[in-house]
């Protein structure tokens, strides 16, 4: 999905995730680091539950499923 954004011009590659998600990550990291896995954003799956995930059918709900902190 995030190529196709790219593709329409929606998103660019090397702008830092933070235009787009504000707070999220780290300053610095951008799309490209992300989609190639070299951000540096430590592992989460396990602090998941994956249902959240699994179940959420929009983009906007599966980051917000996503960035739920751990209990």
């Amino acid at each position: 999905m995030a190529l196709q954004l790219v593709a329409e011009g929606k998103i660019e590659l090397d702008a830092p995730v933070d235009r787009y998600l504000p707070g999220l990550l780290a300053p610095g990291v951008t799309v490209r680091h992300l989609l190639q896995h070299t951000s540096g954003v430590p592992g989460y799956l396990a602090l998941l539950d994956l249902g959240d995930v699994v179940t959420a059918s929009t983009p906007p709900s599966c980051v917000a499923a996503c960035c739920v902190p751990p209990s």
